[in-house]
């Protein structure tokens, strides 16, 4: 593969993208399904099922728009982040039900980093709960 036709790094890497990605419905359908699939399975900690659905949202930003006015961006971001919040909160045990529904009754809602930090703090004291 001749790389020489690019003028910068940004076309020649753009290029490698539009050749090695996979974006057909059908791909895209697979991974949604399978993201609402996922459940936080019982010992699994807050953070280690939090990686596995953020790969997920990983793979299905390839399939993210690309917008050419920041302000379309901005809401589209916070429209997209508050549906990830959303999507990980639905997926966490029943156990975490008192603290989902604080986290969902809040306006505005916290950023899903903010939420996270709450269900990990909550995980540990029920984890220091059970220790002693």
């Amino acid at each position: 593969m001749h790389f020489s036709r690019f003028d910068l790094a940004k076309e020649a890497w753009d290029f490698l993208a539009s050749q090695y990605t996979s974006a057909d419905l059908a791909h895209q359908y697979q991974l949604v399904s399978t993201l609402n699939r996922l459940r936080q399975e019982s010992g699994q900690s807050i953070d280690e099922f939090h990686s596995q659905v953020s790969y997920y949202w990983g793979l299905l930003a390839v399939y993210e728009p690309k917008w050419h006015c920041q302000e379309d961006q901005t809401l589209f971001t916070a429209y997209r982040d508050k549906l990830r919040l959303t999507q990980f909160l639905m997926a966490l045990r029943d156990d975490f039900e008192p603290t989902r529904a604080s986290i969902l009754n809040r306006q505005p809602l916290p950023s899903l980093e903010t939420a996270l930090s709450e269900l990990i703090s909550e995980e540990t004291r029920r984890l220091s709960i059970t220790s002693q």
